[in-house]
């Protein structure tokens, strides 16, 4: 079954794209109904990742050790993330719930971290 593979390279277009600071490829791995926690609007929240991007002047996230599993068009992946910024350095654990999309990709419609 191919599923897990795609799921991990979803994972991975995530934090390449968040690594790179490429915002509008980082919110487009994002699916159309993902719902922010923290009660954020998703508008409020693109732009808070906007803000948060652009004022880093290096980001760095790694993704060790991640766990896939699929049950048909719906995906979760738990793994630790690592992050690091010129302002803050983390890490905990990940989850992100994601949705096979209209177009086959996978996307992410929720996520949740602790540290």
């Amino acid at each position: 079954n191919a599923a897990p593979r795609e799921v991990l390279r979803a994972v991975e277009e995530w934090r390449a794209a968040w690594s790179a600071r490429e915002v509008e490829r980082y919110l487009a791995t994002y699916a159309a109904n993902f719902k922010p926690g923290g009660g954020l609007s998703r508008p409020k929240w693109e732009q808070q990742r906007r803000e948060r991007l652009r004022r880093a002047s290096f980001v760095v996230v790694k993704v060790v050790d991640p766990q896939v599993t699929v049950a048909g068009s719906e995906a979760t992946a738990v793994f630790t993330q690592i992050y690091e910024s010129d302002t803050l350095m983390e890490s905990g654990r990940k989850w992100l719930g994601l949705v096979l999309a209209g177009d086959r990709r996978w996307r992410i419609r929720e996520e949740s971290f602790e540290k």
